[in-house]
């Protein structure tokens, strides 16, 4: 019996020194994962397997996992995928399957909202619109403050590319308003191509590599969840860098960002509608990404006039769902916004416009890169009406250069009438410019 106690007592110490190198396995890949990993994409390895886990939309890389990628990526492209296989595709290059309705470990399943089907053409019924609305705008630009350079600038280049004779919409640019070329450049001068057909493909590949170095970066601020969610649009007819079933940009993770600053602070998802003004919406990549954690909202987006012939498309493309009112829909109806914002999930208007929003009626007011291009006349009139339109305890969010140049304004000179409690404060952006967002008080 002493013998059988013994036999079983050695059986067991010899299988509990065994599982000492599987546990010894497992410190040393929570030690590696801890080296190349950021905090957010730490886990639990099994106590004694070490299995590591195969879903990538957990992952994202610090410095020294950056590294390592980056070399992978590059060994995958020179060595056409000899050595290691290319996790980057680019599109109009590579083959992309963007159709499949089942997941797998390389991408975020389900599949994220933002990754619809769309409608890239422009129909007779919404052309006709943008049309009138354009006109309407027009006529009610405000004459009495002159355009900074850069304002200038940017409508007379949107008028050559969008605008024909007498007025008349070219619809084929505006279908094709983010295409990679000099042109596109020159209007969105923060908005960089990566996949450019008439560059050598390596020369896109190496500068896609960037990208997604990039947008590993932006986890050490933004969650991972939101990150794995977000994916481009075809709306405009750009060409994306494809990761884990992302189309990325480098817009995209500015505008991620922005919506991470927002939704981190204020609860946007409430039962109650939230009106939101986007002050220089652009061409509303901005306002696309926050609507889809913003459900019950109206989104007010404001901007030149011929910016808002992109805006409109743009819009009515991504969401044939929801309810968008030009301002040829509204230009009878300006005295009534209070209806407005309750009928209608996005309305387009011109600056002009803005004076007709009702006083403390707006739970948010945006502005990103936009002010701070304006002359003083212009910021002082928008300031005083953001504080008009801002309800009690409702917030202005800001990211735009603190100093003063010949391009505009700095947010370090802009004359604030009313008090505002911050925030939030930070300096993750690509512009260097503070985000901040304050609360009417």
């Amino acid at each position: 019996m002493e013998e059988k106690n013994i036999s079983y007592y050695n059986l067991y110490t010899f299988k509990w020194t065994l599982k000492r190198f599987g546990y010894i396995q497992t410190i040393l890949l929570e030690l590696f994962d801890k080296l190349i990993y950021q905090n957010q994409s730490q886990f639990l390895l099994h106590p004694w397997s070490g299995n590591r886990t195969p879903f990538q939309s957990l992952l994202y890389y610090n410095r020294l996992g950056r590294i390592l990628f980056g070399m992978k990526a590059f060994l995958a492209l020179l060595t056409e995928e000899k050595l290691f296989k290319k996790e980057i595709l680019l599109e109009g290059y590579d083959s992309i399957d963007i159709s499949r309705k089942k997941g797998d470990y390389s991408m975020l399943y389900p599949f994220s909202p933002m990754n619809h089907d769309v409608e890239l053409s422009i129909s007779d019924s919404l052309s006709q619109k943008m049309q009138h609305s354009l006109q309407l705008a027009l006529n009610m630009e405000n004459k009495s403050y002159d355009k900074t350079q850069e304002w200038e600038r940017v409508s007379e280049l949107f008028s050559a590319l969008f605008l024909q004779e007498n007025y008349a919409l070219n619809l084929k640019e505006i279908e094709g308003f983010r295409v990679s070329n000099q042109r596109c450049k020159e209007v969105f001068n923060d908005h960089f191509t990566y996949v450019d057909e008439t560059m050598d493909y390596s020369k896109s590949y190496l500068k896609a590599i960037d990208l997604v170095l990039d947008f590993h970066r932006y986890a050490k601020v933004v969650n991972r969840e939101l990150l794995a969610t977000v994916t481009e649009t075809p709306v405009g007819q750009s060409k994306f860098v494809y990761y884990r079933g992302q189309a990325l940009s480098e817009k995209l993770l500015f505008h991620t960002m922005i919506v991470h600053d927002i939704i981190s602070n204020i609860n946007l998802n409430t039962p109650e509608r939230k009106v939101i003004v986007d002050i220089g919406s652009g061409y509303g990549g901005l306002d696309r990404l926050l609507s889809f954690y913003a459900p019950n909202s109206c989104f007010v987006m404001v901007d030149l006039s011929e910016t808002l012939l992109i805006s409109s498309y743009y819009i009515e493309a991504n969401f044939p769902d929801k309810r968008v009112a030009l301002l040829s829909d509204i230009v009878d109806r300006l005295d009534d916004f209070e209806t407005l914002f309750l009928e209608y999930d996005f309305i387009i208007i011109p600056p002009s416009v803005v004076q007709n929003i009702p006083n403390e009626s707006v739970d948010l007011v945006m502005n990103s890169a936009s002010l701070g291009f304006m002359e003083k006349e212009y910021v002082a009139f928008y300031l005083e009406e953001i504080e008009r339109i801002l309800r009690r305890l409702g917030h202005f969010y800001s990211l735009n250069k603190e100093y003063s140049d010949q391009l505009g304004r700095g947010y370090y000179e802009w004359d604030f009438k009313i008090n505002y409690l911050t925030k939030y404060m930070a300096y993750n952006n690509r512009f260097s410019y503070t985000q901040w967002l304050g609360q009417k008080v």
